[in-house]
């Protein structure tokens, strides 16, 4: 125990009244509970802390603790936690600092005395000061008590006693002693006297002999540092050899650290507390703690070589030998006054198997059973063994003497085997996998795994009564049994697997769950024995309960109580006389029922502190009575009340309930937290209570209690209730006046607001108008250009592709056009946002100024591109500056002639002292009128110029205006009429950590539609499964022709059809508009993606709707992609096979490695927690053989057919092979990080047969299991 003391040499232990121990270390003294500690040091900060951490000696009193340093003799009060220095009273009265190194401190007749490493002796003047006490000029080396009033002090000319009581010193026994005595002590237990001195020296010792203190040769060890009585014996505590125990009958027993759990071998002190525990302090690692509880259990395990293998199945005993049954170590015979061990197994006897999994002893024989084998026969005369094989199956698991000349085999089938005939008989009266056969008066019982519980005729042995979980007559509340026992009372108690544990009264049919509200904690009870007085002892797997059946009670025993192991394996359990035995998966446990003794006094409780939590103050209430009142103020009614519960063997075991009277109406229970927290506490008086739920299984209430008053806020005093009245009063006259005001001022806003919305309403309308005319342009567009697109690739006449192509570019002309209202439109309701992202701007600007070139060597212009910063990066939205670009060099275009000239550069400048961006766009055109270059950025405006007939719709500009205001840029224009315009514009760069980097809104994928998309080679898709959900017939028609030269094709003209043909027909994609009658795309798509049956099915999305916010719905529903019309239908079809490799991609990684992520397959949310409970089903199944899919779809909650699709469609497989999957992949997982064999990989997986598993294993990882495990080792 060294964990969280201050330091790890301890000098000195004390207990205080309220049982908490206190222990003096080199850096601090520290208060333990039992479950932390409490450390107290030197803070600079505080002048009432401890003055030194130094501690040599400390001793406890009611109101505190005595603390010697080696500077100083400090006293701690409990009641104000702080540290008080001592001072010395001279023979002139003067008055001094006990500045003196410590060395033991001692109360006699509630008197102080303090022994300092001066050799000099103190005593208690008053509540400050000592003085000195006149030692006739001796050296005191140290000093004890001795008899009642008396003090022994050993020094330099031999022991002499003090009387406190006359202040007379008295020589007991002369003896020149050249060496400093380290220790003396008085037995009271051995009426001796010890005298210990330095390292490896030899100790003294003495005996009172008619009030004579005499010589003695009686034991004492060498190196001999501190002593106590313990246990009716003595405990001798030495420098370097360990503690050892002199016993009353002067049995002597040394405990080192290599022989015992004492943590070291060097002891500085020795406390025996209230409870008779003995505390061990060592230097430098800690303390350690012994009791006589933490002795009862006892183990024989394999690691010290004790049992020839790990885990025990099955136990037998008679007077002279106990039977162990080994899973892997055959059968082990222990001679009970030897203690010598026989083991027989396959290596030297002819025993048929190592696996022994049940035992019976008849008197003559041991039978044993043995897993996958058969029945073998011990003889215990001749120590032979004679095997009885099986013609059929031999998965036998248990077998049962029926007392009668019959064992009774039960597993897979049933048999009976005469032990006359020696031969076998079939039972086929009840199903497969039966668990335990028990035989209790005219009755047999019969647990199974699959088929819950029987009840036999012992004569007939015909079923009288069958009990399952669907039966009306004989309920119970599972069919899985893995374990039954009739106690002495005819009661039946069983545990269905992973259930608990039930108790069945057969007389009324009713049955009573114990969980972990009545203290059983454990998943599966798997032994039970009874004890003479009717108390029950249950293994399970989660340790070793009592159950008291007087008091209904369960105790827990567990690592905690110095067990080896708490997995108690299957009906592995033996009483003989008292003493009971289990197997464990790590040995044996045994142990003697008499020994258990409860701790039957209560627990003391100290109530140790308030938290506020308003404001984080803390009040100590570690000192308080229970009279004593907290009051606190109205706004500290939220708090946590601390409390501690000196508890130090089973501090774990103990469990709280909590009432404050006055707020709880009943018990709360808090299990192991030792705080209580309360929440908005009405002002008013409470009383808090503890009760402890102590390591017998009882509850026990404190006597500590707590009295809080919280008062009520000032606001609710008569005084203040009469100033609310009148307040209210004037309040109202005042609301009434306000009213009246704001009422006429409401009229008149309301009449401005009616003209102000007539104005917007009638320029909204013009606006949606516009808008959505462009929208319902894009859809019959779709139907011109994407049709030319797959005409002018398949086209091979030139003249044909000629005017095809001047079709398309007109299409895409007007597409153009199209978008420009939209953006306008976006601009206009303030929905345009940037969409930021960083790269080479120079380089997209010249590659967009490029594409323009053909346009104008069409037209017989030159246009030109200068870019002078390369490689100029920053962050900017492409789709804007594209936008921008296009604008300026169409106008350019547009009002230029044959033979002029157009340049677009770009360079790095600074404007208005910030880095940009500059772009120009000049041309040698037509120029804008001086007075008109004011105007040219307003919505809808025209510059009226008959010199030329190209016009516009007056938003191209105003849109370019906007996109660089959105960036934050500026736009200026240069023009002469008749000679040219140039266009300025100042982009400021934005680094891609900039602090001034505008955060996205709405940003999703808005990738343009021409842009390239890597498509994938066609798969093999066997012809997939498309759903085409679109209200536009032609268009749908038009999708169908093109999808089905590759795809199996479905149709829905709306979102309700769609929805119910993807239930039905689950196609491998779905393809759908948004704007549908009935339910719309994105609606389709969220019901979709929220049904388990269609859920994974991946979703594309066709509009002509192009805003972000109408793409972050798509993606909100759950699409997996988006293309705005019109678009390329090679795009389209490469997103679908994208989507299909994907997929496939997906399954081929989830199929190929050990690890199991539910991340590789699933898509969506819902997919994904469907394969995780599938998972998680599977795995908490994985040892169950026959657990089938019928299982899995109960569990998860998802019909046979549903989940066969489920799975299929997700992951490729049927529920069958993912079943097997799972089980494969934990398997591999097994056998690169266990050291378990193969076989028992297999079984642990659930493969009954291991050719089977070898076969598999190999099918879905390549290779061996064998070879598998070589690879992993060599890596």
């Amino acid at each position: 125990m060294s964990n969280g003391l201050a330091e790890n040499t301890v000098r000195s232990i004390s207990q205080d009244e309220h049982g908490f121990i206190w222990i003096a270390t080199q850096n601090g003294l520290c208060c333990y509970d039992g479950m932390q500690f409490y450390t107290f040091r030197h803070d600079i900060n505080n002048p009432t802390s401890i003055k030194e951490n130094n501690i040599n000696s400390i001793l406890t009193e009611k109101e505190g603790v005595w603390v010697g340093t080696i500077e100083d003799l400090e006293y701690y009060k409990f009641s104000d936690n702080t540290f008080t220095t001592y001072s010395i009273i001279a023979k002139d009265g003067k008055i001094s600092p006990f500045k003196s190194n410590i060395k033991t401190i001692m109360s006699v007749d509630g008197k102080i005395y303090v022994l300092d490493r001066g050799g000099q002796l103190y005593k208690q003047n008053s509540k400050t000061t000592f003085r000195q006490i006149n030692a006739r000029g001796l050296y005191i080396y140290s000093m004890c008590s001795y008899n009642k009033g008396q003090i022994l002090l050993h020094t330099p000319k031999g022991i002499y006693s003090f009387n406190c009581k006359t202040g007379r010193i008295k020589e007991e026994i002369r003896e020149i002693s050249e060496k400093a005595g380290e220790t003396i002590y008085y037995s009271k237990n051995l009426n001796t006297i010890y005298i210990g001195y330095e390292m490896g020296a030899p100790s003294s010792t003495y005996k009172i002999v008619n009030k004579q203190i005499k010589r003695s040769n009686v034991y004492a060890p060498t190196s001999l540092y501190s002593v106590i009585d313990y246990n009716g014996g003595i405990v001798f505590g030495t420098n370097g050899y360990g503690i050892i125990f002199q016993s009353k009958n002067g049995r002597i027993s040394q405990y080192t650290y290599s022989n015992s759990n004492i943590c070291a071998d060097a002891i500085m002190t020795l406390f025996v507390d209230s409870d008779q525990n003995l505390w061990i302090g060592s230097y430098r690692y800690g303390i350690s703690l012994h009791s006589e509880q933490t002795n009862i259990f006892h183990s024989l395990t394999a690691t010290k070589g004790q049992l020839t293998d790990r885990i025990v199945t099955a136990i037998a005993s008679d007077s002279r030998h106990v039977y162990l049954g080994l899973d892997g170590g055959g059968l082990n015979i222990i001679d009970k006054h030897s203690g010598k061990i026989e083991s027989l197994n396959t290596s030297n006897s002819n025993i048929l198997g190592d696996n022994a999994l049940s035992i019976i002893d008849d008197g003559e024989y041991i039978w044993t059973c043995i897993y996958n084998k058969r029945l073998c026969r011990y003889s215990k005369k001749d120590k032979t063994f004679k095997n009885y094989p099986i013609n059929s199956s031999n998965q036998i698991w248990s077998i049962t003497d029926d007392s009668e000349g019959n064992i009774w085999l039960s597993g897979l089938q049933m048999y009976i085997f005469n032990k006359q005939s020696e031969k076998y008989s079939t039972f086929n009266t009840i199903g497969k996998w039966s668990s335990n056969i028990l035989f209790h008066k005219n009755s047999i019982w019969i647990s199974t795994t699959e088929d819950g519980l029987y009840c036999l005729d012992r004569k007939t042995r015909k079923i009288k009564a069958h009990y399952t979980e669907n039966s009306k007559t004989h309920n119970i509340p599972s069919n899985h049994i893995g374990y039954i026992y009739i106690d002495s009372k005819g009661q039946i108690w069983f545990s269905p697997y992973n259930m608990g544990l039930y108790r069945l009264d057969t007389n009324t049919g009713k049955y009573v769950h114990f969980d972990k509200s009545s203290g059983f904690y454990a998943s599966n009870a798997n032994a039970i024995v009874e004890t003479p007085s009717g108390d029950l002892w249950i293994g399970s797997d989660n340790g070793i309960y009592h159950y008291n059946r007087k008091s209904r009670s369960f105790v827990r025993f567990d690592k905690e109580d110095n067990m080896a192991s708490t997995m108690i394996n299957h009906d592995a359990c033996f009483i003989y006389n008292d003493t009971i035995s289990f197997g464990t998966t790590n040995g044996l446990i045994y142990f003697n029922s008499r020994n258990f003794k409860y701790k039957t006094k209560p627990y003391q409780t100290s109530i140790t502190g308030i938290t506020i939590l308003s404001n984080g103050k803390y009040i100590n209430t570690s000192n308080l009575n229970d009279k004593d009142v907290i009051e606190l103020a109205y706004d500290q009614n939220f708090i946590t009340i601390n409390f501690s519960v000196p508890e130090y063997i089973s501090p774990g075991k103990l469990r709280f309930a909590c009432k404050m009277e006055g707020f709880d109406n009943a018990w709360r229970n808090i299990g192991e937290d030792r705080h209580a927290t309360y929440t908005n506490m009405p002002h008013g008086e409470y009383t808090f209570r503890i009760r402890i739920l102590g390591a017998d299984g009882q509850w026990k209430e404190s006597s500590s209690v707590m009295h809080i008053t919280i008062a009520p806020p000032w606001w609710l005093s008569p005084w203040a209730i009469c100033l609310w009245c009148i307040l209210l009063i004037a309040i109202l006259i005042a609301a009434y006046k306000v009213y009246r005001y704001q009422a006429l001022m409401k009229i008149r806003a309301r009449k401005e607001e009616m003209e102000m919305d007539m104005l917007k309403r009638d320029h909204e309308m013009k606006l949606r108008f516009y808008t959505n005319i462009s929208h319902e342009f894009r859809t019959p567009l779709t139907l011109i250009i994407t049709p030319l697109e797959v005409l002018l690739k398949e086209e091979k006449d030139k003249v044909l592709s000629q005017k095809l192509g001047q079709i398309y570019r007109n299409a895409k002309n007007l597409l153009t056009l199209v978008n420009q209202l939209l953006d306008f439109r976006k601009l206009e309701m303030h929905g345009e946002k940037l969409n930021l992202c960083y790269g080479d701007i120079s380089e997209f600007v010249e590659n967009t100024v490029q594409a323009f070139i053909p346009n104008a060597l069409n037209s017989s212009k030159e246009l030109t591109v200068d870019i002078r910063a390369n490689h100029l990066y920053t962050s900017f939205d492409r789709d804007k500056i594209c936008k921008i670009l296009n604008n300026l060099l169409s106008n350019a275009l547009k009002f230029t002639k044959e033979g002029d000239s157009i340049t677009a550069s770009l360079e790095k400048t600074v404007f208005k002292e910030q880095d940009c961006i500059l772009i120009k766009v000049s041309d040698t055109g037509i120029g804008i009128p001086k007075e008109k270059i004011k105007n040219i950025f307003d919505r809808f405006y025209q510059v009226n110029d008959n010199s030329s007939c190209n016009t516009g719709s007056g938003i191209g500009l105003h849109i370019v205006k906007e996109y660089v205001s959105l960036h934050k840029g500026h736009i200026e224009v240069v023009s002469e009429n008749g000679k040219g315009t140039t266009f300025s514009i100042y982009i400021p760069i934005i680094k891609a950590d900039s602090p001034y980097m505008p955060v996205k809104e709405n940003a999703v994928e808005n990738k343009h539609e021409t842009a390239e998309i890597p498509v994938s080679e066609a798969p093999e898709t066997g012809m997939k499964k498309i759903l085409v959900v679109e209200d536009n017939q032609e268009f749908r028609s038009f999708m169908t022709e093109q999808l089905s030269k590759d795809f199996n094709v479905i149709q829905a003209s709306d979102g309700e059809e769609g929805e119910a043909s993807a239930i039905q027909n689950l196609p491998d994609i779905i393809i759908t508009d948004i704007m549908m009658p009935k339910v719309d795309g994105v609606e389709m798509c969220k019901r979709l993606k929220n049904n388990i049956q269609t859920s994974h099915i991946p979703v594309i999305i066709l509009t002509a709707r192009t805003s972000d916010e109408f793409m972050l719905s798509g993606y909100e529903a759950g699409a997996d992609a988006y293309l705005s019309k019109p678009f390329k239908f090679d795009i389209l079809l490469a997103k679908i096979r994208n989507l299909i490799k994907r997929q496939e991609e997906r399954r081929a990684k989830f199929s190929h490695t050990i690890e199991i992520s539910t991340g590789d397959l699933a898509t969506t949310p819902i997919d994904e927690k469907l394969l995780k409970d599938t998972i998680k089903a599977i795995e908490a199944n994985i040892s169950n053989t026959e657990y089938s899919i019928d299982d899995l779809c109960t569990e998860i909650g998802l019909g046979r057919t549903n989940l066969y699709k489920k799975l299929q469609s997700i992951t490729g497989m049927t529920p069958a092979n993912f079943i097997r999957s799972i089980r494969l992949k934990k398997a591999a997982v097994m056998l690169k990080s266990t050291d378990m064999n193969i076989s028992e990989i297999a079984d642990h997986v659930g493969f009954g047969n291991i050719k089977y598993f070898n076969k598999h294993f190999k099918d879905e990882f390549g290779m061996t299991p064998t070879q598998f495990k070589k690879e992993s080792d060599d890596n």
